[in-house]
């Protein structure tokens, strides 16, 4: 298994009639292809995924956007952790948790872990964590747009009238019920005070079950 960080790209594949977000430089991609058959497991509606190839892809590695992961029983040097947390700032992946001597496995569960949070909350809200200037460092009591901006009750609602008896939260008495809930995650341990990367990274490590991509396991 050989896993890489690419870009998502839209596409409407000859009889599609609405156009599917693929990772980029894959085989429906018309652009430019270096790969077809994947596993992938997206950053929700963020723009990235994680995707595993049956083999090394110098093509693909030779990208200037793309992150290739290491081997996987290999441990992360220090000008890994350096290449690995600029690549994913640029993403808007937390990386506080990156350290030398974590193995490439660790590293690639835990992005992909961080991969599943974003898709169930995309799932659950239809729309993008990082839209109108919320980013990695934006405390969470302060989201007021996007899709987190659910967990504090100034976004889509999907669930619930009124919290503790009509006091509302994040927006006065009487406000709607916060969001907590996307899928198997659950915001409503999270301190508003912490930045939306510090929640997400958090979050994320509710997830133990083994994650399959690419006929293996992270």
């Amino acid at each position: 298994m050989y896993l890489f960080i690419v870009p998502t790209v839209s596409v409407t594949p000859a009889g599609f009639t609405n156009p599917i977000t693929v990772p980029k430089y894959c085989s429906l991609d018309s652009v430019e292809t270096q790969y077809s058959d994947f596993s992938a497991v997206p950053y929700g509606a963020e723009g990235y995924s994680l995707i595993a190839l049956g083999a090394p892809n110098a093509g693909l590695s030779a990208e200037p956007d793309v992150f290739t992961i290491g081997t996987l029983t290999d441990t992360l040097a220090g000008a890994d952790v350096t290449a690995l947390d600029t690549y994913l700032a640029t993403a808007n992946v937390p990386s506080d948790w990156v350290t030398s001597g974590m193995t490439w496995a660790a590293a690639a569960r835990q992005i992909a872990q961080i991969h599943l949070v974003a898709q169930a909350i995309f799932g659950s809200q239809g729309s993008p964590i990082f839209t109108g200037g919320v980013t990695l460092a934006t405390a969470m009591g302060s989201v007021s747009t996007g899709a987190l901006a659910a967990v504090n009750g100034t976004g889509v609602v999907t669930k619930g009238v009124g919290v503790g008896g009509g006091v509302g939260v994040g927006g006065g008495g009487g406000g709607s019920a916060p969001t907590t809930t996307f899928g198997v995650f659950d915001f409503s341990g999270v301190n508003l005070f912490l930045t939306v990367g510090q929640a997400l990274e958090q979050v994320s490590a509710q997830f133990s079950d083994a994650i399959l991509i690419g006929g293996g396991a992270l």
